[in-house]
């Protein structure tokens, strides 16, 4: 753990910018940490409420954007205030926004607000393998904090106080080698219909943002994602009330602001949580637009499997192999490669060479690889275990299964199949 990089801002509309290409090599981390120190004024003392964290972090964090990739292709978040970010950090982490404000009585005058956010790719309280943000991938990332015109005042009539709002980026270090994983994206999907669509992928949380929970006009409602009907025709306390028990911090939720559709189990090994796009239908349409909103973990398609692999290749300045190492033991779970992590092997690498993935040469130049003897091997077996071993392999290659388990019909899809023959 270290500050890489501190952003400053002072006043309404000021913004900041950092890229943090001082991540270091060899340091690849969980997750990204928020530390922020924000001045506010009190101008009635009392004890702040939920609803001034959620206004707080609104508006210091007026604009956030975060992105990355060698032409900041990748967008998780863009233009979104710090009272959405904070439901990112509550569904991946199952914990209220840390802050030393809420709950704590305040006097009047001049105070600093204390908060931290976790931007991470894991689900916190979930078995199985962790995601870690590589190096290669880390120095790519560039964030971007503008504050808000006002401060809405509540109760405390809390007003901007005097100072710099800082905003400090901490990387969580784990051990590791260089990896590849998308972070949680925020989309929003409003729709004048019955029903609303959200994008392909893993989806970690759904949500209606019309209204909290105890004021939702919302009836009973369907959840399916990809070929899945997770709910069917259920009333929104059932998901709302589940999700209060487990979150962390007094049964802080995503009711107090908004009506949840569907949460990730929070358990569940990642490999287990269904893929696919997610779709919703009420049973009647009970509010005059959804306001759907969705957290989810992006498909990576062949092209983008390309070229990360070879933005690896090129930065490193040696050959790579990206290979998918998490595979489920299940069919019907291997979905869950269309949206996994991807491993970065170096030439330098004893492994290299060994592993299934997509290859590059160090100007960037991509192809799909087999090791020649595992294909060879392969092509000896009799026919369904021939078949089955070369499934198992393009698994294990990046942009070659969709979010439903099967096969793409694309070029790196095709190579493996003829490498065993077929």
């Amino acid at each position: 753990m270290e500050i890489l990089r501190t952003l400053n801002t002072v006043v309404a509309g000021d913004s900041d910018e950092a890229l943090l290409d001082n991540w270091p090599i060899g340091m690849p981390a969980e997750g990204v940490y928020l530390d922020l120190d924000m001045p506010v004024s009190v101008g009635v003392a009392g004890t702040p409420a939920l609803v001034d964290l959620k206004n707080v972090l609104a508006y210091f964090l007026g604009v956030f954007n975060l992105q990355y990739g060698a032409e900041k292709q990748h967008k998780p978040f863009i233009g979104v205030a710090g009272d959405k970010l904070r439901h990112a950090h509550r569904a991946m982490t199952m914990v209220e926004v840390w802050n030393d404000f809420v709950g704590i009585a305040q006097g009047l005058g001049a105070h600093t607000f204390h908060a931290r956010m976790f931007i991470t790719p894991n689900r916190q309280k979930a078995d199985g393998k962790n995601r870690l943000i590589g190096w290669t991938q880390g120095r790519s990332m560039f964030v971007q904090v503008r504050e808000g015109a006002a401060l809405t005042a509540g109760a405390l009539t809390l007003t901007r106080g005097a100072g710099n709002a800082v905003c400090r980026i901490v990387p969580a270090y784990r051990v590791g080698g260089d990896t590849f994983t998308h972070l949680p994206h925020y989309r929003e999907v409003n729709r004048a219909a019955q029903d609303v669509q959200g994008p392909d992928g893993k989806c970690i949380a759904a949500w209606d943002d019309n209204a909290a929970f105890a004021a939702t006009v919302i009836g009973k409602y369907s959840v399916r994602i990809g070929d899945r009907e997770l709910l069917r025709q259920v009333e929104p306390k059932y998901e709302n009330v589940d999700y209060a028990r487990d979150i962390d911090a007094g049964g802080s939720n995503f009711t107090d602001e908004v009506t949840l559709f569907y949460a990730a189990d929070p358990f569940a090994d990642e490999r287990e949580v269904p893929t696919g796009v997610p779709y919703i239908k009420l049973v009647n349409q009970d509010v005059a637009s959804i306001k759907g909103r969705f957290l989810y973990l992006p498909v990576i398609e062949e092209g983008e499997a390309t070229r990360i692999t070879a933005e690896s290749a090129r930065s490193r300045g040696e050959d790579v192999v990206t290979t998918i190492t998490n595979i489920p033991e299940r069919g019907e779970l291997n979905g869950h490669v269309a949206t996994a992590e991807l491993e970065v092997i170096g030439k330098s690498d004893p492994r290299f060479g060994s592993e299934s993935g997509l290859h590059a040469d160090d100007k960037g130049n991509v192809s799909v690889f087999v090791p020649p003897g595992l294909a060879e091997a392969g092509k000896a077996l009799p026919a369904f275990a021939r078949q089955r071993a070369q499934k198992v392999q393009s698994l294990r290659v990046p942009g070659s299964t969709t979010t439903g388990g099967a096969g793409r019909s694309n070029s790196i899809r095709g190579y493996v199949r003829s490498v065993f023959g077929f």
